[in-house]
């Protein structure tokens, strides 16, 4: 049956890498989140652009930060359900096949919840660190096929894709075996969307954060 929730994240650690980047005193301040600003994801089929919230400073931040770090480039999708949402941003998780995709990898520290922001479609939010816990991951986060009303004020909503949209509804339907109890799981992600740079730029001015 279709998954009605995220994939649940039980340690933020990520499973051990030679190159793993890690900040477990979190990041610090690279951006005014106060002010608007744009997310342009290149990914390996085009690009998708996202409006970041000013009501979610601190998710925005962590974002800026790990782009301006090359954290996302080469970081695949490895969940899609076209009927839910589609998830990104473990390190682990990449389409060149040199490590297991773990579904557990994130930048070696979490978040508190802001709280702020609906649950509309083509919504970003930053996934759970625990079931009912009151932490969110500091790097992955999933992007909704469909509005979520149930989840509003629960989680940190930190942007909305207003370009790309075409790229994300064109996606096939994808469950790592890792992460997923589905019987149709796939280990291969040599297919999947893969992103190959963020980059960060407040309203109408030049690049300020860029991977």
């Amino acid at each position: 049956s279709r998954r009605t929730t995220a994939p649940i994240v039980i340690d933020s650690t990520p499973a051990p890498t030679s190159d793993a980047q890690q900040w477990p005193a979190g990041p610090p301040p690279v951006i005014d989140a106060s002010a608007a600003h744009v997310a342009t994801i290149e990914t390996s089929e085009g690009d998708i652009v996202i409006a970041l919230s000013t009501e979610a400073p601190e998710a925005v931040n962590s974002f800026a930060f790990l782009a301006a770090k090359n954290f996302y480039d080469g970081v695949a999708f490895f969940y899609v359900d076209q009927n839910y949402f589609t998830q990104t941003g473990d390190p682990t998780c990449t389409g060149d096949g040199d490590r297991i995709c773990s579904g557990l990898g994130g930048p070696g520290y979490t978040l508190a919840v802001e709280g702020i922001g609906k649950h509309e479609r083509f919504s970003v939010v930053l996934i759970a660190d625990s079931e009912g816990g009151l932490d969110v991951h500091g790097s992955q986060f999933r992007i909704l096929y469909t509005a979520d009303e149930r989840l509003d004020g629960t989680e940190t909503v930190f942007g909305i894709v207003i370009e790309g949209q075409d790229i994300l509804t064109g996606l096939s339907d994808l469950s790592v075996c890792s992460v997923s109890t589905a019987d149709d799981c796939q280990e291969d992600l040599s297919n999947a969307l893969i992103i190959k740079d963020v980059t960060i730029r407040p309203v109408n001015a030049t690049v300020l954060a860029e991977g």
